[in-house]
C-alpha cells in the first residue's frame, strides 16, 4: 500500500460534497506538482547539483508525509539524508526508485480519484 487512505479521509468530510470537491482538486494539483517535481530530479541529478536535490527532496518529503504517502515520504527523506551526507551514488540509486514509487502510488491514488 503506497497512500494512507485513513490520512487522506481526515483531509475532508466525505459527506461534504464541497470537501470531496476541494479534495479532488487538490489530490490533482499535488499529483501535476509532484510529475513535475520527479521530472525536475531527474535533471538535477544529472547536473550533480546536490543542494537542489536536496531542497526539492525536503519539499517532496513533507507533501508526501502530509497527504500519507508513505513510501513516498520515506524513500524521499532518506534520498535527502544520503545527500546531506555526501552519499551520492546512494542518493542517485534512490532517487531513480522513487519514480517507481511514484507511478505506483498515482496508481493507487487512481483507484479513488480522477487523476
Amino acid at each position: 500500500m503506497f497512500v494512507d487512505w485513513e490520512r487522506i479521509s481526515l483531509l475532508a468530510d466525505p459527506n461534504d460534497p464541497e470537501e470531496q470537491v476541494w479534495l479532488q482538486d487538490t489530490i490533482q494539483e499535488l499529483v501535476l506538482d509532484l510529475n513535475n517535481k520527479m521530472e525536475n530530479l531527474s535533471s538535477l541529478l544529472n547536473q550533480k547539483k546536490v543542494e537542489d536535490l536536496q531542497s526539492s527532496l525536503h519539499q517532496m518529503k513533507g507533501v508526501a508525509a502530509n497527504f500519507g504517502f508513505e513510501l513516498l515520504a520515506k524513500q524521499t527523506s532518506q534520498a535527502e539524508d544520503f545527500f546531506r551526507t555526501s552519499q551520492f551514488e546512494k542518493g542517485a540509486e534512490l532517487v531513480l526508485q522513487l519514480k517507481t514509487t511514484w507511478e505506483n502510488t498515482k496508481q493507487e491514488l487512481k483507484t479513488k480519484f480522477t487523476l
